[in-house]
């Protein structure tokens, strides 16, 4: 019976024609600061990420960009837009921004694909504030044996793995708390660049992880039903883990100390062991036992009796 329901859930698991993760046409924009944020007044340049398209021109017109002050919405505020190398801008305004001042921005670019818009953000500015010089240290959490999900490119956009993963937070110094809102942070593992993902078709604000800003998980896989994320992943073992992070539009950068996490080798596992709904994808019908392949476990069983 154990070996019956392996071969089931494999067989079941594999993404079928309706399961295939389709590319979407457009991507979503973000702004850094992002709505809600607060800033100090000394923020050197404003982070713009256009919205991307799969197809046809890119929506990335800087003139349909709108700095205002949320007082006075309908009144733009003159700024220069500097195009970097990964298709990103910086927005750095004429004037300074004033504290105690909330200002809007918002982008009225339009991705043709779907109609997806750019994106708005509303943020507060405090006082000045010096530039960090230090970044804060790390702390393993949340480390434990459990089933998530990671992107997979075998049809699906993702699947649902067991494995030992670890969530790695930021506890920030004095100096860069007034900055919180701004920096862009970035992961690394054994001095490599880490970039986890929940889906193929997942995105992220700019200095961000798939877990969020100043946090992030790193893990290995020790089972999965879809063959393709077994190999993803780290390996078993201590891994030095550090955040970097640098302010947009300054020459700051910042990095933790290094932090040791250790993932666990995997035990042997059932595929029972996975829990939860072993399913793949962007469509999860694909990781669920069909009706026929339900009806001769069913019968196995009844014979069994």
């Amino acid at each position: 019976m154990r070996l019956l329901l392996a071969t089931l859930l494999a067989v079941t698991a594999a993404p079928s024609i309706a399961d295939a993760c389709s590319p979407l046409q457009c991507w979503p924009g973000y702004f850094t600061p992002a709505d809600g944020a607060t800033v100090p007044a000394n923020l050197p340049a404003l982070y713009w990420r256009p919205v991307g398209a799969n197809q046809g021109p890119a929506a990335t017109d800087p003139s349909l960009v709108v700095l205002a002050a949320a007082t006075d919405p309908n009144t733009p505020l003159a700024f220069t837009a500097m195009a970097q190398p990964n298709g990103d801008y910086l927005i750095v305004p004429t004037a300074p921004l004033v504290a105690g001042v909330s200002y809007t921005l918002s982008d009225h670019n339009i991705c043709a694909g779907d109609e997806l818009t750019g994106p708005t953000s509303r943020f507060f500015v405090a006082p000045e504030a010096a530039l960090p010089t230090t970044l804060g240290t790390l702390a393993d959490t949340d480390h434990l044996r459990q089933s998530f999900e990671v992107g997979t490119a075998s049809g699906s956009c993702s699947a649902i793995v067991d494995g030992d993963r670890s969530t790695i937070v930021l506890a920030l110094s004095a100096d860069a708390l007034p900055w919180q809102d701004v920096l862009h942070y970035q992961t690394f593992v054994d001095d490599t660049l880490w970039q986890g993902q929940a889906s193929i078709n997942g995105t992220t604000a700019p200095g961000s992880s798939w877990a969020g800003r100043g946090v992030d998980k790193i893990y290995d896989v020790c089972m999965s039903p879809d063959a393709s994320v077994l190999g993803s992943g780290l390996q078993p073992g201590i891994h030095d883990v550090k955040l970097t992070a640098t302010v947009p539009g300054s020459t700051v950068a910042l990095v933790t100390p290094d932090l040791g996490v250790d993932l666990a080798v995997c035990p042997t596992a059932d595929p029972d062991d996975l829990g939860g709904d072993n399913e793949s994808g962007c469509n999860a019908s694909g990781g669920a036992l069909g009706p026929l392949a339900l009806a001769g476990v069913l019968l196995l069983l009844r014979k069994r009796r």
